[in-house]
């Protein structure tokens, strides 16, 4: 009989929750939200971010959570001038978990709310000069990302993409790949599925810093404040191949 006794055998690890992204070496920030208290560990250690108000502690996908009901709840990072310079040659990527109740919806916020932002302090030094944000919209369910170039200048990815229903978890990712001359492809996908793309122009706006931000509701930009959950936000410094993107869906 054949000795077996050195052969390994090596299985799949099996889980019955979804497994978090992952952290490698093109993760500029990942903020699993599993913590309570007052400060939101990057998983990089490069951007933890301070908590303002009292967003829930709740349930997440993967573990646990963050849910917003109102204005004044965010998590903030420190101004950094290297956030802001990681992000102008238009390649990145940003992936989260999001979720809207029924009782979320009931209470009618602004149409657009901030999911994740990153801020710049241009546009005569206000920190809501945003190098990109993406952003949700009450009552339509339209997911879409848009950039400031100036006062009340801005771009819009493509519209018309929704995360499908009240009460259940959406993975969301946004892509964006650069010519390097100043063209921008933005890619939508929702699910780990494709949804769309819209090639655009993007006037780089002035500033030296940036800031990242979870959620609305900053007071210097009321009433821009979230409703609803978030979980596993992942800031890459590459456009993620499909491939990725769906990965992270089905982990």
């Amino acid at each position: 009989m054949a000795d077996v006794s050195n052969i390994e055998v090596f299985f799949p690890c099996i889980s019955v929750v979804p497994q978090c992204l992952i952290r490698d070496g093109n993760t500029l920030a990942l903020w699993r939200l599993d913590e309570s208290g007052s400060t939101w560990a990057d998983a990089t250690t490069n951007y933890p971010l301070t908590q303002s108000g009292s967003p829930s502690d709740v349930p997440g996908i993967i573990s646990g959570g963050r849910r917003f009901t109102a204005n004044g709840q965010y998590g903030l990072a420190a101004s950094d001038a290297t956030a802001r310079s990681q992000f102008t040659d238009g390649e990145w990527t940003v992936e989260l978990w999001f979720k809207a109740t029924t009782a979320d919806w009931a209470v009618v916020p602004t149409s657009f709310m901030p999911i994740v932002a990153l801020g710049g302090n241009g546009v005569g030094g206000a920190a809501e000069n945003r190098l990109f944000g993406i952003t949700v919209v009450h009552p339509t369910r339209e997911i879409t990302v848009h950039s400031q170039s100036g006062v009340n200048v801005y771009q819009f990815g493509p519209a018309g993409i929704t995360f499908p229903s009240l009460n259940t978890w959406a993975h969301i990712a946004f892509r964006s790949t650069s010519d390097g001359l100043g063209t921008f492809n933005w890619d939508v996908f929702v699910n780990g599925v494709f949804k769309g793309r819209r090639t655009l122009r993007v006037a780089p706006s002035d500033g030296t810093s940036a800031e990242w931000k979870i959620s609305g509701g900053d007071p210097a930009d009321p009433p821009f404040s979230l409703r609803g959950w978030v979980d596993d936000v992942r800031i890459s410094s590459i456009p993620r191949s499909d491939a990725e993107i769906l990965e992270s869906y089905n982990r």
